[in-house]
Protein backbone atom coordinates (compact mmCIF):
# COMPACT_ATOMS: atom_id res chain seq x y z
CA UNK A 1 0.00 0.00 0.00
CA UNK A 2 1.18 3.66 -0.56
CA UNK A 3 1.92 5.62 2.05
CA UNK A 4 -0.60 8.64 2.81
CA UNK A 5 1.51 11.66 2.58
CA UNK A 6 2.50 13.37 6.31
CA UNK A 7 3.15 16.49 6.88
CA UNK A 8 4.17 16.10 11.16
CA UNK A 9 4.89 12.18 12.48
CA UNK A 10 5.37 11.57 16.03
CA UNK A 11 8.88 9.25 16.10
CA UNK A 12 8.63 6.67 18.19
CA UNK A 13 10.00 6.92 21.46
CA UNK A 14 11.41 2.99 21.61
CA UNK A 15 12.68 3.22 18.55
CA UNK A 16 14.97 6.32 19.53
CA UNK A 17 15.89 4.56 22.46
CA UNK A 18 17.07 1.72 20.22
CA UNK A 19 18.85 4.25 17.78
CA UNK A 20 20.33 6.31 20.14
CA UNK A 21 21.82 3.32 22.01
CA UNK A 22 23.69 2.41 19.09
CA UNK A 23 24.44 5.42 17.57
CA UNK A 24 25.83 7.64 20.64
CA UNK A 25 27.29 3.83 21.98
CA UNK A 26 25.31 4.16 25.21
CA UNK A 27 24.27 0.34 26.13
CA UNK A 28 23.26 1.63 29.51
CA UNK A 29 20.12 3.89 27.62
CA UNK A 30 17.36 2.30 29.66
CA UNK A 31 14.25 4.77 29.17
CA UNK A 32 13.10 7.64 26.33
CA UNK A 33 10.00 9.66 27.20
CA UNK A 34 8.57 12.40 25.07
CA UNK A 35 8.59 15.96 26.84
CA UNK A 36 7.23 18.10 24.02
CA UNK A 37 6.21 18.17 21.00
CA UNK A 38 5.80 22.02 19.76
CA UNK A 39 8.72 23.92 17.55
CA UNK A 40 10.55 20.39 17.65
CA UNK A 41 9.96 16.91 19.27
CA UNK A 42 12.15 16.92 22.54
CA UNK A 43 12.25 13.88 24.36
CA UNK A 44 14.08 12.90 27.77
CA UNK A 45 16.84 9.86 27.36
CA UNK A 46 18.03 8.02 30.41
CA UNK A 47 20.15 5.58 31.80
CA UNK A 48 22.61 4.69 34.75
CA UNK A 49 21.66 7.80 36.39
CA UNK A 50 22.73 10.01 33.81
CA UNK A 51 20.07 11.82 31.43
CA UNK A 52 20.38 13.64 28.16
CA UNK A 53 18.07 15.36 25.81
CA UNK A 54 17.74 14.47 22.66
CA UNK A 55 15.74 17.19 19.87
CA UNK A 56 14.60 15.83 16.90
CA UNK A 57 13.91 18.81 14.72
CA UNK A 58 11.08 19.53 12.76
CA UNK A 59 11.08 18.74 8.76
CA UNK A 60 12.08 21.38 6.66
CA UNK A 61 11.90 24.16 9.52
CA UNK A 62 15.96 24.24 9.71
CA UNK A 63 18.44 23.49 7.45
CA UNK A 64 22.00 21.01 8.62
CA UNK A 65 24.05 23.97 8.13
CA UNK A 66 21.63 26.15 10.42
CA UNK A 67 21.42 23.58 13.26
CA UNK A 68 25.02 23.06 12.92
CA UNK A 69 25.66 26.73 13.36
CA UNK A 70 23.54 26.30 16.39
CA UNK A 71 25.73 23.40 17.70
CA UNK A 72 29.18 25.24 16.94
CA UNK A 73 27.81 28.33 19.03
CA UNK A 74 27.37 25.78 21.99
CA UNK A 75 30.72 24.50 21.88
CA UNK A 76 32.26 27.63 21.43
CA UNK A 77 30.12 29.35 24.63
CA UNK A 78 31.13 26.12 26.78
CA UNK A 79 34.51 26.65 26.14
CA UNK A 80 34.06 30.23 26.94
CA UNK A 81 32.93 29.44 30.11
CA UNK A 82 29.33 29.74 29.58
CA UNK A 83 26.84 27.07 31.13
CA UNK A 84 24.63 25.46 28.44
CA UNK A 85 23.13 22.52 27.26
CA UNK A 86 25.98 21.30 25.07
CA UNK A 87 25.60 18.79 22.34
CA UNK A 88 27.49 15.38 22.21
CA UNK A 89 28.94 13.92 19.30
CA UNK A 90 27.66 10.51 17.65
CA UNK A 91 30.21 7.70 18.12
CA UNK A 92 31.51 8.91 14.18
CA UNK A 93 32.66 11.88 15.59
CA UNK A 94 29.42 13.96 13.65
CA UNK A 95 27.31 16.18 16.06
CA UNK A 96 24.27 15.80 13.52
CA UNK A 97 22.33 12.79 12.98
CA UNK A 98 19.20 11.96 10.78
CA UNK A 99 16.39 9.63 10.59
CA UNK A 100 14.03 9.30 7.48
CA UNK A 101 10.49 10.03 8.38
CA UNK A 102 7.69 9.82 6.86
CA UNK A 103 7.69 13.46 5.68
CA UNK A 104 11.04 13.30 4.81
CA UNK A 105 14.46 13.46 6.52
CA UNK A 106 14.72 14.77 9.88
CA UNK A 107 17.72 15.57 11.93
CA UNK A 108 18.30 14.95 15.68
CA UNK A 109 21.24 16.06 17.86
CA UNK A 110 21.77 14.96 21.84
CA UNK A 111 22.12 17.62 24.13
CA UNK A 112 23.99 17.42 27.68
CA UNK A 113 20.69 17.44 30.75
CA UNK A 114 20.80 20.82 32.47
CA UNK A 115 19.63 20.07 36.09
CA UNK A 116 18.47 22.21 38.78
CA UNK A 117 15.52 24.53 39.55
CA UNK A 118 13.30 26.83 37.25
CA UNK A 119 14.04 31.01 37.81
CA UNK A 120 12.06 32.08 40.36
CA UNK A 121 10.88 35.75 39.46
CA UNK A 122 10.21 36.34 42.97
CA UNK A 123 13.58 36.34 44.23
CA UNK A 124 15.35 39.30 44.17
CA UNK A 125 18.48 37.37 44.65
CA UNK A 126 17.71 35.43 41.49
CA UNK A 127 16.95 37.85 39.35
CA UNK A 128 19.95 39.77 39.71
CA UNK A 129 22.19 36.83 39.36
CA UNK A 130 20.01 35.93 36.29
CA UNK A 131 20.96 39.44 34.77
CA UNK A 132 24.50 38.94 35.09
CA UNK A 133 24.19 35.18 33.78
CA UNK A 134 22.94 36.91 30.74
CA UNK A 135 25.43 39.39 30.56
CA UNK A 136 28.08 37.08 30.28
CA UNK A 137 26.53 34.93 27.57
CA UNK A 138 25.91 38.19 25.68
CA UNK A 139 29.86 38.90 26.52
CA UNK A 140 30.78 35.56 25.15
CA UNK A 141 28.74 35.47 22.39
CA UNK A 142 29.39 38.98 21.17
CA UNK A 143 32.58 38.04 18.84
CA UNK A 144 31.39 34.50 17.48
CA UNK A 145 33.07 34.80 14.28
CA UNK A 146 31.56 32.71 12.02
CA UNK A 147 29.76 33.25 8.77
CA UNK A 148 26.32 33.76 9.67
CA UNK A 149 24.41 30.95 8.18
CA UNK A 150 20.95 31.50 9.48
CA UNK A 151 19.10 34.80 8.61
CA UNK A 152 19.69 37.37 10.94
CA UNK A 153 17.13 38.82 13.67
CA UNK A 154 16.18 41.08 11.65
CA UNK A 155 12.98 43.38 11.69
CA UNK A 156 12.04 41.92 8.34
CA UNK A 157 12.59 38.40 9.97
CA UNK A 158 10.97 38.70 13.37
CA UNK A 159 7.46 41.23 12.69
CA UNK A 160 7.11 40.84 8.44
CA UNK A 161 6.27 37.50 8.11
CA UNK A 162 4.10 37.64 11.74
CA UNK A 163 1.80 40.55 10.68
CA UNK A 164 1.60 38.10 7.20
CA UNK A 165 0.55 35.03 9.15
CA UNK A 166 -2.15 37.21 10.64
CA UNK A 167 -3.77 37.78 6.80
CA UNK A 168 -5.89 34.53 6.97
CA UNK A 169 -7.63 35.50 10.34
CA UNK A 170 -8.84 39.22 10.10
CA UNK A 171 -9.64 41.47 7.84
CA UNK A 172 -7.49 43.15 5.68
CA UNK A 173 -9.88 46.34 6.03
CA UNK A 174 -10.88 46.05 9.73
CA UNK A 175 -9.56 48.27 12.86
CA UNK A 176 -8.06 45.54 14.09
CA UNK A 177 -5.87 44.92 11.15
CA UNK A 178 -5.17 48.43 10.70
CA UNK A 179 -4.15 48.52 14.78
CA UNK A 180 -1.77 45.63 14.16
CA UNK A 181 0.00 46.71 10.63
CA UNK A 182 0.48 50.42 12.09
CA UNK A 183 1.83 49.18 15.34
CA UNK A 184 4.58 47.20 13.04
CA UNK A 185 5.12 49.63 10.78
CA UNK A 186 5.59 52.41 13.71
CA UNK A 187 7.79 50.35 15.60
CA UNK A 188 9.89 49.42 12.12
CA UNK A 189 10.62 52.86 11.85
CA UNK A 190 11.62 54.08 15.14
CA UNK A 191 14.38 51.08 15.80
CA UNK A 192 15.73 51.95 12.42
CA UNK A 193 16.41 55.30 13.75
CA UNK A 194 18.56 54.15 16.68
CA UNK A 195 21.89 54.28 16.35
CA UNK A 196 24.89 51.82 17.48
CA UNK A 197 22.54 49.04 19.23
CA UNK A 198 24.68 46.60 20.28
CA UNK A 199 24.70 43.60 17.46
CA UNK A 200 25.54 40.26 17.97
CA UNK A 201 24.58 36.55 18.34
CA UNK A 202 21.38 36.35 20.36
CA UNK A 203 19.65 33.66 22.17
CA UNK A 204 16.35 34.63 20.76
CA UNK A 205 14.62 33.35 23.02
CA UNK A 206 15.56 34.07 26.41
CA UNK A 207 12.97 34.01 28.26
CA UNK A 208 13.39 32.60 31.96
CA UNK A 209 11.72 28.80 30.81
CA UNK A 210 15.00 28.77 29.02
CA UNK A 211 17.56 29.02 31.87
CA UNK A 212 17.91 26.16 34.96
CA UNK A 213 20.08 26.95 38.36
CA UNK A 214 21.86 24.68 40.51
CA UNK A 215 25.32 25.93 40.99
CA UNK A 216 25.39 28.60 38.33
CA UNK A 217 22.82 29.66 35.62
CA UNK A 218 22.58 27.08 32.79
CA UNK A 219 21.11 27.63 29.76
CA UNK A 220 19.44 25.94 26.93
CA UNK A 221 17.43 25.53 23.73
CA UNK A 222 19.35 28.18 21.14
CA UNK A 223 17.21 26.77 18.54
CA UNK A 224 16.04 30.13 17.70
CA UNK A 225 19.71 31.89 18.31
CA UNK A 226 21.28 34.26 15.31
CA UNK A 227 22.99 37.51 14.81
CA UNK A 228 20.50 40.46 16.09
CA UNK A 229 20.45 43.18 18.43
CA UNK A 230 20.90 42.58 22.01
CA UNK A 231 18.03 44.22 22.94
CA UNK A 232 15.89 42.04 21.74
CA UNK A 233 16.86 39.35 23.76
CA UNK A 234 16.79 41.87 27.00
CA UNK A 235 13.24 42.74 25.57
CA UNK A 236 12.16 38.90 25.46
CA UNK A 237 12.90 39.04 29.72
CA UNK A 238 11.22 41.97 30.36
CA UNK A 239 8.05 41.31 27.76
CA UNK A 240 8.38 37.59 30.07
CA UNK A 241 7.81 39.95 33.12
CA UNK A 242 4.96 42.31 31.89
CA UNK A 243 2.91 39.53 30.66
CA UNK A 244 3.18 37.52 33.49
CA UNK A 245 0.90 38.73 35.84
CA UNK A 246 0.20 35.44 37.75
CA UNK A 247 3.26 35.81 38.99
CA UNK A 248 4.09 39.51 39.54
CA UNK A 249 2.22 42.29 40.02
CA UNK A 250 2.19 45.06 37.88
CA UNK A 251 4.00 46.96 40.68
CA UNK A 252 6.78 44.84 41.05
CA UNK A 253 7.64 44.88 37.17
CA UNK A 254 9.64 47.49 37.19
CA UNK A 255 11.48 46.89 40.08
CA UNK A 256 12.30 43.06 39.10
CA UNK A 257 13.53 45.00 35.50
CA UNK A 258 15.38 47.23 37.66
CA UNK A 259 17.33 44.67 39.60
CA UNK A 260 17.86 42.22 36.15
CA UNK A 261 19.57 45.16 34.68
CA UNK A 262 21.63 45.84 37.50
CA UNK A 263 23.11 42.38 37.51
CA UNK A 264 23.41 42.61 34.04
CA UNK A 265 25.42 46.39 34.27
CA UNK A 266 27.77 44.60 37.04
CA UNK A 267 29.68 42.22 34.30
CA UNK A 268 28.56 44.30 31.47
CA UNK A 269 27.79 48.04 30.60
CA UNK A 270 24.34 48.64 28.93
CA UNK A 271 24.56 51.83 26.39
CA UNK A 272 21.76 54.21 26.76
CA UNK A 273 20.59 53.59 23.43
CA UNK A 274 20.00 49.64 23.92
CA UNK A 275 18.02 50.26 27.28
CA UNK A 276 15.70 52.90 25.09
CA UNK A 277 15.34 50.29 22.51
CA UNK A 278 13.92 47.84 24.77
CA UNK A 279 10.06 48.72 24.94
CA UNK A 280 9.78 49.09 21.18
CA UNK A 281 11.69 45.38 21.21
CA UNK A 282 8.84 43.83 23.70
CA UNK A 283 6.60 44.84 20.74
CA UNK A 284 8.69 43.22 18.74
CA UNK A 285 8.77 39.85 20.78
CA UNK A 286 5.20 39.74 20.66
CA UNK A 287 4.53 40.11 17.27
CA UNK A 288 7.26 37.07 16.92
CA UNK A 289 5.71 35.45 19.04
CA UNK A 290 2.35 35.29 16.97
CA UNK A 291 3.84 34.74 14.00
CA UNK A 292 5.94 31.84 15.71
CA UNK A 293 2.20 30.54 17.26
CA UNK A 294 0.78 30.88 13.82
CA UNK A 295 3.56 29.34 12.07
CA UNK A 296 2.52 25.79 13.78
CA UNK A 297 -1.28 26.08 13.56
CA UNK A 298 -0.88 23.81 9.90
CA UNK A 299 0.50 20.84 11.77
CA UNK A 300 -0.91 21.53 15.63
CA UNK A 301 -4.59 22.63 14.33
CA UNK A 302 -6.25 26.22 14.48
CA UNK A 303 -9.04 25.35 17.01
CA UNK A 304 -6.81 27.58 19.45
CA UNK A 305 -6.66 30.64 16.57
CA UNK A 306 -10.34 31.78 17.49
CA UNK A 307 -12.17 35.23 17.83
CA UNK A 308 -10.77 34.75 21.63
CA UNK A 309 -7.19 34.28 20.93
CA UNK A 310 -6.85 37.02 18.10
CA UNK A 311 -8.21 39.37 21.14
CA UNK A 312 -6.03 38.19 23.57
CA UNK A 313 -3.10 38.65 21.24
CA UNK A 314 -4.19 42.33 19.90
CA UNK A 315 -4.69 43.23 23.94
CA UNK A 316 -1.43 42.59 25.16
CA UNK A 317 -0.38 44.38 21.85
CA UNK A 318 -2.19 47.38 23.21
CA UNK A 319 -0.94 46.73 26.69
CA UNK A 320 2.81 46.61 25.74
CA UNK A 321 2.42 49.54 22.95
CA UNK A 322 1.03 52.28 25.21
CA UNK A 323 2.51 55.31 25.30
CA UNK A 324 5.15 54.16 22.65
Amino acid sequence: MKHFPVTYSTPSAPALLKLAAEVYNMDDLTECVLIKRGFNDTYLLAGNDRKYILRVYRYNKRTVLEISEEVQLLLELSKRGVSVSSPIPLKNDTLIGNIACPEGSRQFVLFTYVDGHPLNLKDDAQVHAFGKAVAQLHECSSNFNIEPIRKNLSLEQLINTSILSMKPFLNTQSEEWRFLSNTAERVIDHIKKIDNLDFGMCHGDLHPGNVHIKENYQFFDFDFCGFGWSAYDLATIKYELLTNRVILRPADQEKKWDIFLDGYDNIRKLKKNDIRAVPWFIVVRHLWYMGAHNDNLKDHGIVDMNETSIDHFLNILRYISDGL
